[in-house]
């Protein structure tokens, strides 16, 4: 009787134990949340309503995309939270595979974008606009992952994903299949189905349009992330790297690699030589750190599939060399120098073996008015030195009228390559 007592209070005590360990626990929240999908050819802003995309998603609800052999294709992934914040959101990207074929099929990256706002819109976007813009976040900085992006959302918002699906040269055609997973401390697992259709040919190395554009190194370091981390360097309590240490360059070859694997060779526009003069005076450029830097991307060496950037600019500008150094623009010794420099640009470039990627963009500010007698003044002398190097301008040939500019009657006998913006273009 008294072990019976004795088994009977053990068990009520324990019954209650765990009644108050269990029953006091606080239940996990839960957040209901909204995941969509768009195709890459969506403007995104943080007002678009979610809607179903039938170019992208097939009857089953996966995401269907097609590429090539060798070819970069891309959709977006959104996560709204309407109902309560969502902490530490995680989207992890598959391993694409089919049932032949047990390697994956495409190396896919993610980057989480990060919205612009935008109140006012120019006249030419407004016209181009189905509808009336309204003030909004535009989704526009990309910053880059690997195949996991983590981050947290506030409720009433939206977290936007950029995916890049790049398929190697040599991946076979057929289908691969693999699922996305978003996950949080707040929601239950999800998954989104992604199906690829590889075709049986390969897109050549070489792109058959020429796509660059130019960037300040100063400017761009501090927002580049570091690579694989996923985080930009201004979040990093750390100084900013310079462009000549190894970190700097390692970035600036990531960014570079980044967007030749878009299709676009990019090329930095602070880049130039140092002036001297010899011991009798006579003007000299040292190269010995431009070529470090730009020597890589010239012949290849620095990207992945060794292939040297199309195009290249010379270093020769409106503000390089200073003009108020010898006398302003319009003086003989300014010319005299300038084309000096210039001939000493082109020379390098040959002994560099790159006679074929260099070209003159002498003019590199926004276009005005003004700008045009500057171009035409640094334009001649480039024409002096060398009749077959090509002379890019950003100013438009014909400008719309009501911007009063009045391009010169000659302008276009010094312009071989058309670099305007659309919102100079006259739309009649």
């Amino acid at each position: 009787m008294k072990n019976y007592a004795k088994n009977l209070i053990v068990v009520l005590i324990t019954t209650l134990l765990g009644f108050a360990i269990t029953g006091c626990q606080p239940e996990q929240p839960t957040v209901s949340e909204k995941i969509w999908v768009a195709s890459d050819m969506t403007q995104l802003t943080s007002v678009t309503q979610p809607f179903v995309d039938k170019s992208l998603v097939g009857e089953a609800g996966s995401v269907q995309l097609f590429a090539a052999a060798n070819e970069t294709v891309s959709f977006q992934i959104i996560v709204d939270a309407p109902d309560g914040d969502i902490t530490k959101l995680s989207l992890t990207a598959p391993n694409l595979v089919n049932d032949k074929d047990v390697s994956a099929a495409a190396t896919i990256r993610i980057f989480r974008m990060l919205p612009v706002l935008v109140e006012k819109f120019p006249a030419w976007y407004i016209r181009s606009a189905i509808e009336t813009p309204q003030p909004a976040g535009f989704y526009d900085v990309l910053l880059p992952y690997d195949s996991q992006a983590t981050c947290d959302i506030q409720k009433g918002k939206r977290a936007a994903f950029w995916v890049d699906v790049s398929v190697p040269l040599t991946t076979k055609g057929g289908s691969y299949k693999g699922k996305f997973t978003v996950s949080s401390g707040v929601m239950s697992k999800k998954s989104l189905n992604v199906e690829l259709r590889v075709y049986d040919f390969a897109l050549p190395e070489t792109k058959p349009l020429i796509a660059t554009g130019g960037f300040d190194r100063h400017e761009a370091l501090p927002f580049l992330p570091s690579p694989g981390v996923g985080q930009s360097t201004r979040d990093i309590p750390l100084p900013i790297p310079d462009s000549k240490s190894p970190r700097g360059k390692k970035e600036i070859t990531y960014l570079m690699q980044l967007a030749r694997d878009h299709g676009v060779d990019l090329f930095p526009t602070d880049l130039k030589p140092t002036i001297q003069r010899d011991a009798k005076g006579n003007f000299q450029l040292d190269w010995t750190t431009y070529d470090k830097i730009a020597k890589p991307y010239l012949d290849g060496s620095a990207f992945t599939n060794g292939i040297p950037g199309r195009v290249w600019p010379i270093p020769f500008t409106e503000t390089y060399p200073i003009p108020e150094n010898y006398g302003g623009m319009s003086s003989e010794s300014y010319s005299q120098m300038a084309g000096e420099f210039v001939s000493q640009c082109v020379r390098h470039f040959r002994e560099l073996g790159a006679e074929k990627q260099m070209f003159a963009w002498p003019i590199r500010k926004n276009p005005s008015g003004e700008q045009y007698a500057r171009f035409i003044r640094l334009a001649s002398i480039i024409r002096l030195c060398d009749t077959k190097l090509p002379i890019m301008s950003n100013l438009p040939l014909v400008p719309p009228l009501e911007t009063g500019w009045m391009p010169p009657k000659t302008l276009a006998s010094y312009v071989d390559i058309v670099a305007t913006s659309g919102r100079w273009f006259d739309p009649q």
